[in-house]
This record gives structure tokens, C-alpha cells and sequence, in this order.
């Protein structure tokens, strides 16, 4: 489980980091209206996320559990020939569709550019073909995910994560700096994913073939039906596109309510803040898997430890992140970015929508209780009965009082889930809760206000100096880190001996 966790997450921050640092590059090397294609590319995947419509979610599911029941495995593998039947027939009809399209000069017209109409109509429809082929390689990713062969996964997104961002940069500089030979190059990485992902996915399913050995189970029979896919993927879904209304609707709102430098320097501490949301996400991969695994072997007592040990440990994480835009955000984002007076206003809303993040984080695990415990249908008739109410107040708030009451609503939709519904559940499956406020919660806290009171009152934290804000900050980081890891590995040792 610890490598799993170092792997994937080593992995996730590369990603992100390799990110922030080739962007600038490729700006430089395909103009502000290449890029623009770029950013359109990225914003239409982030959005067709919903469009996934839970499969991949249900998939993963059905892969856990039909590793522990032989007999129910032939039945996953039918599911998964339909869905490959299924997607790569609406694929294929997309792309034919798109083709007519970009014969008849379609695409250009949704933009206003310098660049030439058949250049823009040529990498819109690259941009189709390969969202086609990530959609049918999300197949074989949830394969692989479900049989928690994470650091397989790890293996590929390295590779993939390398040559998305330094081998465009590479290739662009040293060939030609073409944004259509951007998209052509991402075709050719999608298509190498692609065939990882299937090898993979049918080297781990001839293995269970093979080696596994397990009783049936008429309880998993009727988890593994072609309808329960069905069902689970429509509950995933409503969830995931409620999520995406929810944290889009106030973005949405101020980029026609405010000028667009206003609405830059929100989309500062927007971008900021997220990365906390983006650290999360390896989190889902490993335990989504793990706990359904366990709830089918009926092991509550190992449920309830791995849930109370994750969910103690992203607190302690991610409340001291939290904290630090808190404390120091002005001064992170100044690091950052260089601009001084766009720092000074982000900073308004950078601790307040971080404050957000960690909430919806915490809430994240009344989720993996109840997709584990197969009961996402209650947990989605709340989230979504939830939405309905918050995402109207969201825009009116986002309009009336623009960026602040935006950032203010975001946190407090957040925490009032959380404090509602979300915290009764998780509550029922955690170890010594008392303990942990005591112990580990408040030590937390005063140790991240003591090396804050540490380090402030330093002329280098004070200075306007780049290179010395960013020691003081990463002497900040570091008091604060040597603290928590010595209360935390004391809290693990007695937590680790302690049986409920």
C-alpha cells in the first residue's frame, strides 16, 4: 500500500509541476492564439469529464469485486466486451461526423483567430479524434485501477505525462513550432496510451483467469449484472455533473460579471488553491478499489482502519496546506507569479477557496463510504437535492457580490455539507475520534502558528526579494513539516496497536 501511495502520488506531483514549468515554453513556441487552441483543448476535457457518465467509476467497482468471485468473472468480462463494443461504435460515429464537418470548414467558425481557417479546422478536429481514443483507453484504465495495480498506472502517466508537456516542447523547438503539429504529436501519445492500457488490462485479466480461486456469491452475482452497471454509472453521473455545476457555476457567472484582468487574477487563486484538489485525486485511485475489496470480504475492521488512517492522515495534510495560504498566501503567490500587486489582491480569495477545497476534500470520504458500501444512490439524493439549492445561490451570490462573495460561498457550501450529512457518516467508521482532536488535531494547528510566528517577523520574510521570500517560506515549510512528523509517527504507532 505504500508504494502504491508513493507511486501514484510521485507521480501526480511530476505531472503537475512539469506543467507550471513547460507552459511558458509552449506559449512562446505556438503564439497567443496557438495557445488559445490549447487552453480550449484542455477546458472542453476538464468539462467532458461528465461525459464518461460513471462508467469508468462502475467499471473499476466491478473489477475489485469480481477479482475476489470467480465464478461472477466471465460476467465482468461480457460487461466490458459491451462497453468496448459500445463506446468504440460512438467513437468511430463521432469522428465520421467530424470529418464531414471539418470538410465543410465547420469548426472555424466557434472561433475568432489570426490563424489560418484550415489550420483551426484541422486542429479542432484532432482535438475530437484523440478525446475518442482517451475515452475507449478509459476501459482498460479502470481495469487496471479495480485489480489496484496502481503503480502499472503510475508507469504509464509518467510516460505519458513526459511526453505531453517536455516532448511537445522538445519537438516543437527542434521541428517546427506548428500548433498543428502539437495535436498531431498528442494523436501519437494518446494512440501509445491507448495500446499500454490494453495490453495491460488483458495481461492482469488472463491473470485472474489463471491464479484466482474463489467460491460464488449470489450477492456479487447480482452487483456484477450488466443493469447494475447501468444503474451505478447513471448515480455516478447525476454526482459528477451536480460536482461540476457546483464548482463551475461561480466561474462561469464572474467571467461575464467582471473585466477579464479582474477575473485573471480570481482565476490566480482559483488555480492556486486547486492544486489541493488535484493532490486528492490519487487518493480515490488507491482507496476505491481497496475498501470495495474489503466490504466484499466482509472485513469492517480493516474497513474502518484504513478509512480512519486515510482520512486522519489527508487532514493533517491538507489542513496544513490550508493553513499556509492562510498564513502566507500573499507571499506564496508572489513567489509564484513575481507580480506583486496581482498577488496582493488574489490572496483575498486564495485562503477562503482553499478553506473550500479542504471541505469538499473531507466530504470526499462520505463518498468513498458509500461507493464502496454500494449505497451511492442515498449519498446522491442528497448531494444532488443539496446542488439543487446551492448552485442557483452560488450564481446570485457570484453576481451581487462578485469575486469575495464567490470565494466566501464556495467555503461555506462546502463546510455546510460537510457539517449536515457528510461528518455523520464518516464518523461511524472512525477509531478514537476523542484521540485525535486532542493529539494530533491541535498539535497541528500550534505547530503551524508557531513556525509562522517563527519565521514572519524575518527581514527575509518581509523582503520584496523573490529568492529570499521563497527561504523564508521553504524555512516556514520545513519547521513546520520536522513538527507534524514526529507528532504524526507517534499518533500512527499507538493508532496502529489500538483495536476497536
Amino acid at each position: 500500500m505504500i508504494k502504491n501511495l508513493l507511486s501514484v502520488y510521485g507521480v501526480q506531483i511530476y505531472s503537475v509541476v512539469i506543467t507550471i514549468l513547460f507552459t511558458p515554453f509552449l506559449l512562446s513556441l505556438v503564439g497567443a492564439d496557438g495557445f488559445g487552441l490549447i487552453g480550449f483543448f484542455l477546458v472542453i476535457q476538464t468539462v467532458l469529464q461528465i461525459l464518461d457518465g460513471g462508467i469508468s467509476g462502475s467499471l473499476s467497482r466491478q473489477a475489485a469485486i469480481s477479482s475476489q468471485n470467480q465464478c461472477c468473472f466471465s460476467q465482468f468480462r461480457r460487461n466490458l466486451k459491451h462497453l468496448q463494443l459500445l463506446l468504440t461504435s460512438i467513437c468511430f460515429l463521432i469522428i465520421t461526423i467530424s470529418l464531414l464537418m471539418y470538410h465543410n470548414a465547420l469548426f472555424s467558425g466557434w472561433f475568432k483567430s489570426n490563424l489560418a481557417t484550415t489550420t483551426v479546422n484541422y486542429c479542432v478536429l484532432l482535438m475530437i479524434v484523440i478525446i475518442c481514443v482517451k475515452y475507449v483507453g478509459l476501459l482498460g484504465r479502470s481495469v487496471i485501477i479495480g485489480f489496484e495495480k496502481h503503480r502499472a498506472i503510475s508507469s504509464i502517466n509518467l510516460l505519458v505525462a513526459t511526453l505531453r508537456y517536455p516532448g511537445a516542447v522538445l519537438l516543437l523547438s527542434y521541428i517546427e513550432n506548428d500548433v498543428s503539429l502539437y495535436f498531431e504529436f498528442q494523436l501519437g501519445v494518446m494512440l501509445l496510451e491507448l495500446a499500454l492500457l490494453f495490453s495491460c488490462s488483458v495481461r492482469y485479466l488472463n491473470k485472474v483467469i489463471i491464479h484466482t480461486k474463489l467460491e460464488p456469491s449470489s450477492k456479487v452475482t447480482s452487483e456484477l449484472s450488466l443493469r447494475e452497471l447501468v444503474r451505478f454509472s447513471s448515480v455516478l453521473w447525476l454526482l459528477s455533473l451536480t460536482w461540476v455545476l457546483l464548482s463551475q457555476i461561480d466561474k462561469l457567472t464572474l467571467s461575464s460579471t467582471i473585466s477579464l484582468a479582474d477575473f485573471g487574477i480570481y482565476t490566480l487563486a482559483v488555480t492556486a488553491s486547486g492544486a489541493m484538489l488535484t493532490l486528492g485525486v490519487p487518493l480515490n485511485q488507491l482507496l476505491m478499489p481497496r475498501l470495495t475489496k474489503l466490504v466484499q470480504q466482509n472485513s469492517e475492521s480493516d474497513f474502518s482502519r484504513l478509512l480512519t488512517l486515510a482520512f486522519y492522515s489527508y487532514v493533517v495534510i491538507f489542513l496544513s496546506i490550508t493553513m499556509l495560504f492562510w498564513l502566507s498566501g500573499q507571499q506564496l503567490l508572489y513567489v509564484w507569479t513575481g507580480e506583486l500587486e496581482a498577488s496582493t489582491s488574489a490572496h483575498n480569495y486564495l485562503a477562503l477557496l482553499a478553506a473550500g477545497n479542504f471541505f469538499a476534500g473531507l466530504t470526499n470520504f462520505a463518498f468513498l463510504i458509500s461507493y464502496s458500501k454500494n449505497e451511492i444512490k442515498q449519498y446522491s439524493q442528497r448531494y444532488v437535492t443539496f446542488g439543487a439549492f446551492a448552485i442557483p445561490c452560488s450564481a446570485g451570490i457570484a453576481y451581487l457580490f462578485k469575486e469575495e462573495g464567490a470565494a466566501w460561498f464556495w467555503l461555506f457550501q462546502n463546510a455546510l455539507f460537510f457539517t449536515i450529512y457528510s461528518i455523520w457518516l464518516i464518523k461511524k467508521y472512525l477509531y478514537r475520534v476523542r484521540y485525535f482532536f486532542t493529539c494530533l488535531l491541535l498539535p497541528i494547528i500550534l505547530i503551524n502558528c508557531i513556525s509562522f510566528e517563527a519565521i514572519s517577523w524575518t527581514h527575509i520574510y518581509k523582503s520584496d526579494i523573490r529568492v529570499e521570500k521563497a527561504l523564508a517560506i521553504a524555512m516556514m515549510m520545513a519547521l513546520s513539516l520536522v513538527g507534524i512528523l514526529l507528532i504524526y509517527s507517534n499518533f500512527i504507532k499507538k493508532f496502529m496497536k489500538y483495536k476497536k
